[in-house]
């Protein structure tokens, strides 16, 4: 079965590493190390980011949220839990500015 790849994954400087590394348990300090090293040069980190936070916030509101999603664009399930709150509270508080 293949995975669906966005068009912006071929340019992704994580392509050619192995999955695992970005699922790997936050113990294993040196698997962390070499994904963030690739994120960190990554052409596409923002794309990647923003696929990941989407990602997250259907899975948060199917209650369907795995924390072994993985470690994406430099960030952990647990940032990217934080971004969406943080992005909802400034959305609720413009709305209620307005």
């Amino acid at each position: 079965m293949n995975e669906y790849q966005p068009p912006w994954a071929a340019d992704a400087a994580c392509r050619h590493l192995p999955k695992e590394i970005f699922f790997a348990a936050e113990a294993d300090t040196e698997s962390r190390a070499r994904a963030a090293s690739a994120c960190e040069a990554c052409p596409v980190l923002q794309l990647c980011r923003d696929a990941a936070l989407a990602k997250t916030a259907e899975l948060a509101e199917d209650d369907d949220l795995d924390l072994d999603f993985g470690f994406w664009a430099l960030t952990t399930p647990e940032d990217r839990i934080a971004i969406i709150v943080m992005r909802r509270e400034h959305e609720l508080h413009d709305e209620a500015s307005r």
